[in-house]
């Protein structure tokens, strides 16, 4: 008989599907009841010996983005390639996951079924192979099928490779022809009709083993699978294939793998009349016909909200998008002009597209960011419940409203500024600012340079939007996802409430194209040394202005990409201006000019630094003012050399290179050996966060046309794992109380609406105390 679960360690448990005789020893641990029908824990079985390491790495990042239900894994590894998968595991997150080392006995005696998808115990299993591609819903779409007849004890997923599985036509090469498998999924759920098709074994691709049906049949150890299939047909169980689902698949089996020569006549004799072949004819013709097309129904979608300016923030958005395969990216941008920066509203497809798939103009345009903005409200409203949005990423309040922190989404802010809570966007004034009230606001309005972007806008009305943004993220837990520590620090240092915010440091990542390493000329010449980028305010213009002279006493300036800053001082000897250059243009400039070192002059604490990076990845030493995140990166001596924004220390430490030039060679060897985190790294730790959050869409099954479904209004509460109804009554209670708060009606009104409301949700107050009380100490 097979053993116990090797994850619960328990016996048979019971299901009140009719036909099953229970045992009596029964254990509910695992059951969930769900409209009259009890559904079991799923365990995923991967057998990661059956495939490469890359291959095992990418289903298990598909297992992680596309599921939608609590999954336990077990991945069976063989000693090659625990190493990789474990680490796969650490970087995706999962909290539920087993990894059990076989030995090469096992492997050849399992090739593709391993014996623990049998095993008895509460969990029902989902046997996965490597190398398999899946859809979003897949295992919810699975188990629906499992339950939809109480005598299937299997039920497999379409899958290429085999003529029973199969939806491929073609009997030469056994596969589909190239196409999204999305869109394969797409095409069955418009013309295919919904049906188990009785088969006589099970796929070892993607197949649902119900733990309820195992768990009674009688079939002798070490038997192997054809003992499996006689007793299911002596109990009177089924296998079937359901057509509602297609994986794809790069691992091809012949049916003497798995099963005896009687099982394998079997599956002859239903080759000939198969009951799919009218959906395989079908399928085909329409393949040919371009009819088949990528949706974005089976992959989670995200929203990225951002402004129109361009510049480091479209940057990142772009090798955040191009470097997310397995997700949809929509981007919202504001577009508007100075003093109505909130005037219109335009979605894209992606960073670089020309025309908008639809765009809002508002008839009341705002000046910066607003509280609340009806229209904005709507058009946010439109484009969530139109294009089925799962995730919203805030890049930029620029042009915005700050409803889109109060949506029923999962919302994520990523800081690429301190805006909206600073209006000069980089907390500079006379000094980094460590504090900002109402008359450091005005005085910051007033007299300070960088603070030029929205002007006219009055310190009540700046106090107003700052107030509320802090508000919603205090309150709502909104994640905050900062490139580098710094940013959390100065957060803190302004507003003791951030001590309480939900921090999260996730570092920016570069595109895989990387810039080759440049060779300094060396030599006891003149240094040369490159200054990349704008020059700025905030880019330190005035301070490089002051100190260039004294420079260049020891140094040649290369000024690259500088604008119309920069052309002043091409009039100077040993200074080289290059105003503008096109991004695949860098490596060669650099390799032309074999700079020494390359300079960073910025006055303000940048929140990430994509010329920092250039730079290391370039291997050109970096000399950096000592704040922001340029002291993040930088380990002085070691990898760059940092300065207090000082005449005299600038001039100091490039005095002291000039001298010991060894001092480069050693930040130079540090910086080779580098290793550079890419835009793909970046991507897997925001989908790392991404597998935390319930989707509003993933227990509500309704097509794209249907609006009823939707758990979507303005002003709902922000949903992450682990919310249950209190937890979101809770929530709801706090979006009631800011929504008195900003209300323009009388402080007598609003402390009456408040007592009226404690009084109609103190019966459910005193629930969630009794419910948190159960929880910490009867659980």
């Amino acid at each position: 008989m097979p053993s116990r679960d090797p994850v619960s360690g328990v016996l048979p448990h019971f299901s009140a599907m009719p036909g099953v005789c229970l045992p009596d020893n029964t254990d509910c641990d695992h059951i969930h009841i769900i409209m009259g029908i009890q559904f079991n824990d799923i365990q995923v079985v991967v057998p990661a010996y059956a495939g490469t390491t890359e291959s095992v790495n990418d289903t298990l990042e598909q297992l992680f983005l596309n599921s939608l239900l609590n999954l336990d894994i077990l991945v069976l590894v063989s000693d090659e390639n625990r190493t990789e998968v474990e680490a796969a595991a650490s970087r995706l997150g999962f909290c539920s996951m087993r990894i059990e080392r076989v030995d090469d006995a096992f492997r050849a005696r399992y090739p593709l079924v391993p014996p623990h998808v049998f095993y008895r115990g509460g969990f029902d299993r989902i046997l996965i192979q490597p190398d398999t591609v899946l859809v979003r819903g897949w295992d919810r779409k699975l188990q629906d099928a499992a339950y939809r007849d109480a005598s299937a004890v299997t039920v497999s997923a379409m899958t290429g490779g085999s003529s029973i599985f199969g939806l491929e036509v073609d009997t030469v090469s056994r596969a589909l022809p190239d196409v999204d498998t999305v869109a394969v999924n797409v095409f069955i759920e418009q013309n295919f009709r919904s049906r188990l098709i009785n088969v006589p074994f099970f796929s070892p691709v993607c197949s649902y083993f119900k733990a309820y049906l195992l768990n009674t049949l009688d079939f002798g150890a070490g038997e192997g699978i054809a003992s499996i299939l006689d007793s299911c047909s002596n109990r009177g169980f089924i296998h079937c294939l359901t057509t509602d689902l297609y994986v794809q698949s790069g691992i091809y089996w012949e049916y003497a793998q798995m099963v005896t020569e009687k099982y394998a006549l079997m599956a002859s004799s239903l080759e000939a009349r198969h009951p799919i072949l009218h959906e395989r004819h079908f399928l085909k013709t329409g393949m040919l016909n371009h009819t088949v097309t990528s949706s974005s129904i089976s992959r989670p979608t995200l929203l990225h909200v951002i402004h129109n300016w361009g510049g480091g923030l479209e940057k990142w958005v772009r090798d955040y998008t191009e470097a997310s395969r397995l997700w949809n990216n929509l981007i919202l941008k504001s577009i508007g002009n100075w003093g109505a920066f909130g005037s219109k509203l335009a979605l894209f497809e992606d960073c670089d597209a020309e025309r908008p798939i639809e765009f809002w103009e508002f008839s009341k345009p705002f000046h910066a960011t607003a509280v609340h903005h009806s229209e904005y409200e709507s058009a946010l409203n439109e484009i969530v419940r139109k294009y089925k949005i799962d995730l919203i990423i805030v890049s930029s309040f620029i042009g915005h409203s700050l409803d889109v922190l109060n949506t029923s989404l999962a919302t994520w802010i990523v800081c690429h500024d301190f805006f909206p809570f600073c209006s000069a966007l980089n907390i500079y004034f006379n000094g980094i600012c460590t504090n900002c009230d109402k008359t450091n606001l005005q005085e910051c309005q007033g007299k300070n340079l960088r603070n030029r972007y929205f002007n006219g806008v009055a310190p009540e009305e700046w106090l107003a939007v700052r107030e509320m943004f802090v508000c919603r993220v205090i309150r709502n837990r909104i994640p905050m996802i900062c490139p580098t520590e710094s940013i959390v620090r100065h957060y803190k240092e302004l507003d003791q409430r951030f001590n309480s915010a939900n921090f999260t440091v996730i570092p920016h990542g570069l595109p895989d194209k990387a810039l080759t390493r440049v060779k300094s000329a060396g030599g006891c010449g003149r240094l040369k040394a490159v200054v990349l980028g704008r020059l700025t305010e905030e880019k330190g213009l005035t301070f490089f202005d002051s100190v260039v002279d004294d420079l260049l006493e020891y140094v040649d300036i290369y000024l690259v990409g500088c604008g119309d800053a920069g052309r002043k001082y091409s009039r100077k000897q040993h200074v080289s201006v290059i105003d503008e250059y096109r991004p695949d243009e860098l490596d060669k400039i650099l390799q032309k000019i074999s700079p020494d070192m390359g300079l960073l002059f910025s006055s303000c604490p940048e929140t990430f630094s994509y010329t920092l990076h250039e730079l290391m990845e370039a291997a050109i030493p970096p000399l950096a003012t000592n704040i922001g995140s340029f002291a993040d990166k930088i380990r002085h001596g070691e990898n760059g050399f940092l300065f207090e924004i000082d005449r005299e220390k600038i001039i100091g430490l490039v005095s002291q290179i000039n001298e010991k030039r060894d001092m480069l060679e050693t930040v130079r060897d540090d910086l080779i050996h580098l290793e550079k985190r890419t835009a793909g790294d970046m991507v897997r730790d925001y989908q790392a966060m991404f597998g935390r959050v319930v989707y509003t869409r993933a227990s509500l099954s309704v097509s794209a046309e249907t609006e009823t479904g939707r758990l979507y209004s303005s002003g709902s509460p922000h949903l992450i794992m682990g919310n249950d109804i209190f937890s979101m009554f809770r929530s709801f209670k706090i979006n009631i109380h800011e929504k008195i708060d900003s209300s323009p009606r009388s402080c007598v009104i609003k402390k009456i609406t408040k007592g009226l409301f404690r009084l109609w949700t103190l019966f459910p107050d005193v629930c969630v105390r009794f419910w948190e009380i159960y929880l910490k100490y009867f659980k």
